[in-house]
């Protein structure tokens, strides 16, 4: 008969010691980007969202793929979609991709940490905060 232990794996454990953490960050992400779900459309989100054509029907992302702005314009095709041009809809999905980018940034960080050495793979710079007001700014390089 097989034994089965009892005690938890490091995996489990570096997990539970992380969450804290990361639940601090998203906190701290949607306390900065609060403030853009009552805003309106700014800057080129007219051109991009509001009188664009080509957000105003999903079309196959071989399409897409052939456009400038392939990422932007699928995501911006599936808000239309879903929630027509209500600037609420478009913010929530910028608050949730920087949610995403936030905690991918916390693991490779963390990661780096623990690398022989300590090494320091990320320049010091102040975040750009600007983007995620206007709708269509996660498809500006």
């Amino acid at each position: 008969m097989a034994s089965v232990s009892l005690e938890p794996s490091s995996d489990n454990v570096e997990s539970d010691r992380t969450l804290p953490w990361q639940v601090l960050l998203a906190g701290i992400v949607l306390v900065v980007y609060s403030g853009s779900f009552a805003g309106g459309f700014l800057f080129d989100d007219g051109n991009n969202i509001i009188d664009s054509p080509r957000i105003r029907r999903l079309r196959p992302v071989g399409d897409v793929l052939r456009s400038n702005r392939p990422l932007g314009d699928y995501t911006f095709s599936l808000g239309f979609a879903v929630h027509g041009l209500d600037p609420w809809g478009f913010h929530v999905v910028n608050v949730a991709i920087h949610l995403v980018a936030a905690q991918v940034l916390f693991g490779l960080i963390r990661q780096a940490l623990l690398l022989p050495g300590r090494a320091r793979l990320f320049p010091a710079r102040r975040p750009e905060l600007r983007s995620s007001r206007r709708s269509s700014g996660r498809s500006t390089p």
